[in-house]
């Protein structure tokens, strides 16, 4: 029968430098059934997410991207790449990068620390439907939200699709590149050196 949609992500620095980050998605099934000539990578099929309706944010028209949340993402600072940053996770992918954001450029968190936090993310709302807002194991703020009227869902950590897991590498300003594997999966690896 058919399976289930994929994506992987992933990102490596090389010793001079130069970093990728990237993220691939087959979105439905194999995606597209497309491979991109004899590379055995399959071509997504992302363009599902576009809409029909005249008028709509997301209306299907030439040289148009359909909206989605794939986002591998490079940082720099003047000239210099400073983080190479993605996760897989859905609808949820852009929140959980956020998340991580936040912690290493707002609380100075190293990224070892920032892989730790406890998540938090919203379920997929659907019309007519009300949206939960799922806390990982140990986010702080949950009885707050639960206090204000959100419907809060306690998760695992390490629940089966969720939570990302966050890739990533941070280059200090000495050149020395810190990558940090997450915690939540047994998939995730990170190696740390100076490049050169």
């Amino acid at each position: 029968g058919p399976t289930d949609g994929g994506t992987t992500y992933l990102t490596v620095l090389d010793a001079s430098g130069l970093g990728i980050s990237l993220i691939q998605s087959n979105f439905h099934g194999v995606g597209t059934g497309l491979s991109a000539g004899t590379t055995g990578v399959w071509l997504h099929n992302r363009g599902a997410g576009f809409n029909l309706m005249e008028g709509h944010a997301n209306e299907l028209a030439p040289g148009k991207r359909p909206m989605h949340t794939l986002s591998p993402t490079s940082w720099t600072r003047g000239d210099r790449l400073e983080l190479l940053l993605g996760t897989r996770g859905g609808h949820q992918q852009p929140q959980l990068l956020l998340q991580a954001l936040a912690a290493l450029f707002h609380a100075n968190l190293t990224p070892a620390e920032a892989q730790g936090l406890p998540r938090w993310t919203t379920s997929e709302w659907k019309p007519a439907t009300r949206s939960r807002i799922l806390v990982e194991d140990g986010f702080e703020a949950a009885s707050a939200l639960a206090a204000m009227g959100h419907d809060v869902d306690p998760e695992p950590k390490g629940r089966q699709g969720g939570w990302g897991p966050i890739s990533l590498i941070r280059v200090g300003d000495d050149g020395m590149a810190t990558g940090a594997a997450d915690p939540r999966v047994s998939t995730s690896s990170a190696r740390s050196r100076k490049s050169t």
